[in-house]
């Protein structure tokens, strides 16, 4: 990816897997006949096998969906353990949020009663971009309407006891109008927002009303952009998954997963290996967008990845996979 010019002079870089976690990092250097080793990188958190596509129901019947955000519950909530919203994706017409659940995190199905999607097409503009949170003993989901001028950009909110009636759509309130790309939502001793493609973090007294944003600071903003992002606090710190896009290509262009972490909910390490590079033959051969991690972790210490992203048929597919800390 061309965020690494900058260490490579440009030459192309391989990577080659050493074992669980760990790649040695090389470069070809003009006219060489064989790869150069420049040096060994260890990866934080890597997937334990490859990404396989999940068979989510869509309201409009393509199967084409995008943009996961799960939540699992110990205690079997309301019938069912994992619980996710996410947009149907074969256009931005249909781009509207839905709700799916599971018991074993691989195969989805709609709950009875409930009709999809929550909130219809909208008059201009499209839906985008769910987030799904517990409140109390409620799910709340959030997602935002892309208006016709991104200026009035709105992020709504709807709430559920059962995960099948759903409250009517309000919407949060900004002291500084922001874009809400990609909300991604933590509560700790408050309510903490992580907005793209600028990384910025807001705070919230109830998740609604939003104050006090701050930009972020990475380790790759001079060569990468933060584009679709998940946060999670774990030990001590935030975790995040995130697709990131390089400077010289769109926003959403030949996106790749990344892992990172930090102390202080403003700087940001990224890990400098992938988590999930695209991959030609694979699943999302072509970007990785954005997906989520459930931090419940099995005995074995492995946990859930939902990833979405482009397949080489221009299909936009949700899948799953397992991850596991390196350390």
């Amino acid at each position: 990816m061309a965020k690494y010019e900058y260490k490579t002079n440009g030459y192309p870089i391989k990577l080659v897997p050493t074992g669980e976690g760990t790649y040695s990092l090389s470069v070809v250097s003009e006219g060489a006949d064989q790869m150069n080793e420049v040096k060994t990188k260890t990866s934080n958190f890597y997937l334990t096998q490859e990404p396989e596509l999940l068979a989510i129901p869509t309201y409009e019947g393509s199967g084409q969906a995008t943009h996961p955000s799960v939540y699992r519950d110990r205690v079997h909530w309301n019938g069912y353990y994992f619980w996710m919203a996410y947009t149907p994706y074969p256009n931005t017409t249909h781009e509207n949020p839905c709700i799916v659940a599971s018991n074993d995190g691989i195969n989805w199905v709609v709950p009875s009663g409930l009709t999809n999607p929550l909130d219809p097409t909208p008059p201009t503009g499209y839906n985008s971009d769910t987030e799904l949170v517990k409140v109390g003993n409620n799910l709340r989901v959030y997602w935002r309407w892309h208006t016709a001028t991104s200026e009035n950009n709105v992020l709504y909110f709807s709430e559920s006891s059962d995960g099948v009636n759903w409250s009517e759509k309000q919407s949060c309130t900004f002291e500084i109008h922001h874009d809400p790309i990609s909300p991604a939502i933590v509560k700790l001793d408050k309510w903490y927002m992580y907005t793209g493609s600028t990384l910025r973090r807001f705070e919230s007294e109830d998740g609604i009303h939003w104050t006090n944003p701050m930009n972020c600071v990475t380790n790759i903003d001079k060569v990468g952009r933060i584009w679709h992002q998940q946060v999670w606090a774990d030990k001590n710190k935030l975790r995040m998954v995130a697709s990131i896009s390089s400077l010289g290509d769109g926003p959403s262009v030949n996106t790749e997963l990344f892992y990172g972490t930090s102390e202080d909910g403003i700087n940001w390490k990224i890990d400098d290996i992938a988590l999930w590079r695209r991959k030609s033959g694979g699943n999302f051969d072509e970007r990785v967008y954005r997906s989520c991690v459930v931090p419940f972790a099995e005995n074995n210490g492995e946990m859930f990845i939902f990833m979405s992203g482009l397949t080489s048929n221009e299909s936009e597919r949700i899948g799953y996979a397992k991850v596991r800390f390196n350390d």
